[in-house]
């Protein structure tokens, strides 16, 4: 039955102020960045990306990725689905000329490799960069 399925459903909640501060990491282990802020959709509750701040090699620019492209690791750890160099490379985030602006979101995702959730059906998907 319907009740069946959503009760085997895994859920993992983490609330926002364990998130702001939390460190980014790579596959590898090298710590390259540190959870800043996240951006709501809150036209539909979804999260559409994580501001990380003291991104390697960029300084004091704020960087945008993508909830999808990172995973849980630990406490107050998140491992970056890609490498170091494509993080440097991301879009820079500026939230007083981006934070609104849905052609800067579609170019965060596609950086990543992920297909903007707002363009499928609700899920974001991996696609080739």
């Amino acid at each position: 039955t319907e009740k069946e399925e959503q009760s085997s459903m895994t859920m993992e909640f983490y609330e926002s102020t364990r998130l702001m501060g939390a460190e980014v990491q790579t596959p590898t282990g090298e710590a390259v960045a540190q959870i800043n802020d996240l951006v709501i959709d809150s036209l539909d509750g979804h999260m559409v990306f994580l501001a990380l701040s003291h991104v390697a090699g960029r300084g004091d620019t704020l960087v945008a990725v993508p909830f999808g492209a990172l995973s849980r690791s630990g406490e107050d750890v998140f491992v970056l689905s890609t490498a170091r160099e494509q993080l440097a490379s991301a879009p820079s985030f500026d939230e007083f000329a981006d934070l609104s602006n849905l052609r800067y979101a579609e170019s965060v995702y596609i950086s990543f490799g992920l297909q903007p959730y707002w363009t499928v059906g609700g899920e974001e998907e991996y696609m080739e960069p």
